[in-house]
Order: structure tokens, then sequence, then C-alpha cells
């Protein structure tokens, strides 16, 4: 009688801990499911911000000289006077550029006139900040430097490349200029045979276009 309800009892502790065990492993074989499903859903939607941080490109620039007197080229003499042959204040250049691009808020909108409507999630679309860039000349090591505020943007969230708009100030160490003492269109001074040119520095406000990688 004593063995029988043992085995009863064994029976019965067996059928409740199968019981336990196969009602609590469901919930626990969901959780960890769903876990690791929302872990690669978080994967494959999250897009690194390629904008944010460095970044070096090519650039297009335009400087316009803003010192108020030309930069001179060529310049001859013609009957004792002064005359420029060949001046340029306005320089298109190619140059070679780095920025640094801060991310925008993602309530952060802009309407692009070159793009239908406007754009939102500018967070991974948008960036700005500080550039510098450079122009490597063939007498002279550097032809000109550059720096200023940039700002820059992709269409797609995925792009690698960014398009990039830039506003700054370029210097140029080596422009020429009529020398001390020679005037355009103005007389030689006393003993002078030639138009004399010298070399200095020049600065110019900058437009910049650049794309980035």
């Amino acid at each position: 009688m004593l063995s029988k309800f043992l085995v009863c009892t064994g029976v019965g502790l067996l059928d409740i801990s199968l019981f336990l065990a196969f009602s609590l492993l469901p919930p626990l074989v969901n959780n960890s499911s769903l876990a690791q499903a929302a872990e690669v859903e978080t994967k494959k939607t999250e897009v690194p911000n390629d904008l944010a941080g460095f970044h070096f490109g090519t650039a297009l620039s335009f400087t316009h000289d803003l010192s108020g007197s030309p930069r001179i080229k060529t310049a001859t003499v013609v009957n004792g006077i002064v005359r420029v042959t060949e001046q340029q204040n306005d320089i298109p250049r190619l140059m070679l550029e780095s920025h640094y691009f801060f991310g925008l808020d993602d309530k952060t909108e802009f309407c692009v006139l070159i793009w239908t409507g406007c754009i939102s999630s500018t967070a991974k679309k948008w960036g700005w900040g500080p550039y510098v860039g450079v122009q490597p000349g063939t007498d002279n090591v550097i032809q000109a430097v550059a720096m200023g505020l940039m700002i820059g943007f992709k269409k797609h969230q995925e792009d690698t490349l960014s398009w990039n708009l830039g506003l700054g100030i370029s210097v140029d160490p080596n422009v020429k200029v009529l020398g001390d003492g020679i005037t355009r269109n103005g007389a030689l001074p006393v003993g002078e045979t030639e138009a004399r040119l010298r070399t200095t520095s020049r600065a110019g406000l900058q437009i910049m276009f650049s794309v980035a990688f």
C-alpha cells in the first residue's frame, strides 16, 4: 500500500514538474527570438551619418580679389606711360579641401531649389562646419590657401558622396602688383625704364563647390 502511494506521489510530482517546465519554456524562447529579431531589424535600419566628422574632397572654387587694386600679370611702357596689358582679379581654381561637419537636429528641415520639396530626416543628410583648402602650384609648392564655413548634403541617406558649398577667404602668397611709385596709366618715375612689378600676398572672397568622399 505504501509502495503504491509513493509511486503515485512520484508520478504526480513528475507530471507537475513537466507541466511547469513546458509552461515556462515557450515565453523564454519567444522573448529570446523577439529580442534577436529586433536587434537584426535595428541593424538594418541604422545608417551611419557619413557627413559627421572629418572628410576630404576635390573642389572647384572662385575667388574675387578684395584689395581694390588689380593683380597684374603683365605691364609695359608705351611712350613713357605705364600700360597694364593683363590683370586677373577673379580667379577660378581646382583645390583640395578637408572639412569637419557637425550633424543637424532631426527636427531641422531645408527646402532645396534643385530638389523637389523639402528634405526631412536631416540629421543623416545634412551637415555643416569649417573647411580648409589648398591649391598646389608648379612654380610654388602652395599656390593658394583658403578657409571658411561649408554646408554639405546627401540626396539619399545611404549615399557615400556628399555635395558641399562653402564660403570663405582665400589667400594667395605670391601675387604680382605694380611696384612702389609705379601707377597705372601714369608716367614712369625719373630714372625708371620699365613697368616694375613686385610680389605680395592678397586675400579674396571665395565661393567653393566640392564633392567629398
